[in-house]
This record gives C-alpha cells, structure tokens and sequence, in this order.
C-alpha cells in the first residue's frame, strides 16, 4: 500500500508542483484531508478528457502561469492551490467561468477586486490561450533515454522516486536520479540490453526497488525499457526532463508482455484439466478418509489457482502463461502421485502383517500335531521292539523243538517218560 506524506512533509519543489499543476492539486482545501477515493474520482475524469486538454491540465507551462500571477499578486502557496483547481474543476464542467470569483473569494480569502483580476487573468493566459498547447507542443520531443542523456546534461540529475539509494561501491545512499538508477541497474545485471524477466526480476527483487511505491516503480519501469528496447519517451527540450504519463495512465501491464488468455478462461482451464476425483484409493474402509483428503487436496488446488492469477508480477516478468500453468499442473499431479503411493505402502504394510500373524498361527498348530506325532512314534517303536524281542525268543523256542532226537536220546526221553509216569502213579 502506498504511504501518504504529509503537505509539511514534502519539499519545496513538489509542494509547489501540487499547488499549481491543476491536475496535480488536491481536491480540498487543506491538503491533507484528501482522501484515496477523491484521488480516484479525479483520474477518471482526467482520463475522460481529450489530449490537448489533458496536456494543458498536467503542463508545466500552465503551472508557470500561475506561478507568475500568484508573484504579482503576493498570493501563498496554498491560495495558488485554489486557482489551479478552478481551472481544473472548469474542465470537469463542476464549475463555470463566472463562478471564479466567488471560489477565490472564498478560499483564498482575498477582495472581490483581486478575485475578478485573477480570474480574469486566468481566463485570458490559459483557458482561452491556444498559443499554451501550441508552447508545449514545440517543447516536446521523442528520444530514447540513452540518446536524451547524451543530448541533455541535466536530465541524469531529474529525481524520479522520493526516497534516496543505495548504491554498492558508496558507502552513502545516493539521490534517486535517472542516472543513478541506470548505474544501480547496470551493477546488477551488467551494462547492454536486457531481457523483459531479468528487467521485470530487478523492478520487483532489487534491494532498491522493494521499497518504491507503484507509481515510482512504473516510471522506473518506462526509464529501463527505454533503456533496453530503445523506446522513445517525452522530453521536455527546455527544462531538459523527462515527461512521465499522468497516474494511472501507466500500467505496468502495457510495459510487458500480456497473457493472451482472460484470467477467466485461464481458470476453467485448471478447473477442466483435473477431476474431482484426486484421491486414487479406493479401499471401502477408507472412503470417509479420503472424502476428506480429496475436500482438502481440492481446496489447495483452488487456492494455488487463485494464487497464481491474482499475482500479475508472474505476467509482468514475462513467464508464459502456459508454462506457468503447466507447472501448476505437474505440482498438483505429482502431489496426486505421492499421496496415492503413501496409500499403497500403507496397505502393503497391513497386509504383511495379516499374512505374518496368520503364519504364525499356522506354525504353531503345525507344532503341537509334530510333537504329538513324536510321542507316538515313540510309543510304537517300544511295541514293535517287544513285539521284536517275544517274536525272537518265540522262534528260537519253535526251532528248539523241532529238532529230531537220535535213537539213543529216544531212548533216554522214554525212560525218562516212564519215570514221570510212574511217579504218577
């Protein structure tokens, strides 16, 4: 936002350029209480107005006109401020000729007499005086600033910002002349032409130009597109300056590149080229959470949408709208990606832990039938040893007697028989 100074504040040469250029002099009486409104009602009455008049409205000539019948008679600084605005009140049609006596009366507060000389004066040197358009005209040329340096010593000294500079190899700040400005910019970007982004980086970026106002800056803007393109600018030949266009007929707009697009279409643009879907996961458990992240992730989509037109500096540099867009595009989309792989990865790592868990319950039941399974075979195989062992003694006892007995040992089982029997007996 623009700081507004004080009348007391200013220096000579502005306050007597604000009380006698009608086109520069405050709306109200006292100077301070002119409001940013009653500023922009003024322009856009200015701006109504044909050329020729507008020149006579912003001239110097007119102002020395003034000047001189404020000298003869002994009028103050601020009682001239009344007669330039009548004469600009005049051609807004607010006011009549007839009515310029009245005003000076009441605002100047001087005698009927004066009052009716002064408009008098008034009418004859300036509102009807054609010669003052045709003196300013003549005073007139159309230079490049570089070749207007050379031809005119004392236009490197004209002032263009209010506050001082720094410039680097000084240990001092320096006075915001047209030069010194030349020599800040050359220091950072290098003596030749340069291009509209690096020109357009330096208004905005530079440690000198953060702090200027919009209307300083868009003089700047016109001194170094000269500079670069060799574009003709104003140059009153007699006071050797540069004549800068009035406010807010300078838009910074006009001295770069403009997008081809209105901003409206360049809005539907992103609007069409992303879905309403950005959200890739689909897991049913998580449809409320990505309701979520979707409302989110589209309401940082619309301000990054609306970021980007509302700043018009991304124009002024000259960045191409659609390459400007097409980052804004790859952003978001690679936003889209990193959140949908954050998903993946999340619904991998679950799944691994089902999967783990489930193994494990397999791998324990696997081993409580293993150890079963042990003690079984651990009984069985004593079974089938003894099994084994009654079967070997079963066969010897079987291969025993079935051995065939010699006569004598006949005999002897005979006898032996017959003992047993008789014992019986």
């Amino acid at each position: 936002m623009q700081t507004k100074f004080k009348f007391s504040q200013l220096n000579k040469k502005k306050q007597i350029e604000l009380c006698t250029l009608p086109q520069s002099v405050f709306v109200t009486v006292n100077p301070d209480d002119e409001t940013e409104e009653d500023i922009e009602n003024r322009q856009e009455k200015f701006l109504a107005l044909p050329t020729d008049i507008k020149e006579k409205l912003v001239s110097y000539e007119t102002a020395k006109i003034i000047q001189k019948i404020g000298k003869k008679y002994n009028l103050e600084l601020l009682q001239l401020a009344s007669l330039a605005r009548a004469i600009r009140s005049y051609y807004f049609k607010e006011l009549k000729l007839d009515d310029f006596p009245r005003i000076f009366i009441r605002e100047a507060k001087i005698d009927r007499e004066t009052a009716q000389n002064i408009s008098q004066e008034l009418i004859n040197k300036i509102i009807n005086n054609n010669n003052v358009s045709n003196k300013i005209k003549e005073n007139i040329i159309l230079l490049p600033i570089q070749q207007a340096l050379n031809q005119y010593e004392r236009l490197g000294e004209q002032t263009i910002t209010s506050e001082r500079i720094k410039i680097k190899p000084l240990s001092e700040s320096a006075r915001p002349s047209i030069k010194n400005w030349i020599y800040d910019y050359h220091y950072h970007l290098g003596t030749g032409s340069h291009t509209v982004m690096e020109r357009g980086n330096y208004l905005f970026h530079s440690e000198n130009t953060k702090k200027l106002t919009n209307m300083e800056r868009k003089k700047l803007a016109l001194i170094l597109k000269s500079l670069d393109e060799q574009d003709p600018l104003k140059i009153d030949k007699e006071k050797e300056e540069v004549i800068f266009p009035v406010e807010n007929n300078i838009d910074l707009v006009d001295l770069y590149p403009k997008p081809k697009k209105k901003m409206r279409h360049i809005k539907q643009k992103i609007e069409n080229n992303f879905p309403n879907n950005f959200s890739s996961n689909k897991i049913s458990k998580n449809i409320s959470k990505n309701k979520q992240r979707k409302a989110s992730f589209q309401k940082k989509k619309v301000k990054l949408a609306k970021e980007t037109i509302s700043h018009p500096e991304h124009w002024l540099v000259g960045q191409d709208h659609k390459t400007m867009f097409q980052s804004v595009f790859n952003e978001l989309k690679n936003k889209e990606k990193d959140q949908a792989q954050l998903k993946t990865e999340m619904k991998n790592k679950v799944d691994k832990t089902k999967q783990y868990k489930e193994n494990k319950q397999s791998d324990q039941k696997t081993m409580k039938k293993d150890s079963k399974s042990i003690d079984n075979t651990k009984k069985n195989k004593d079974e089938f040893n003894q099994l084994k062992k009654d079967t070997k003694n079963n066969y010897l006892k079987s291969r025993l007697f079935r051995i065939r007995p010699s006569g004598a040992q006949r005999e002897i089982l005979k006898s032996a028989q017959n003992v047993i029997n008789l014992k019986e007996k």
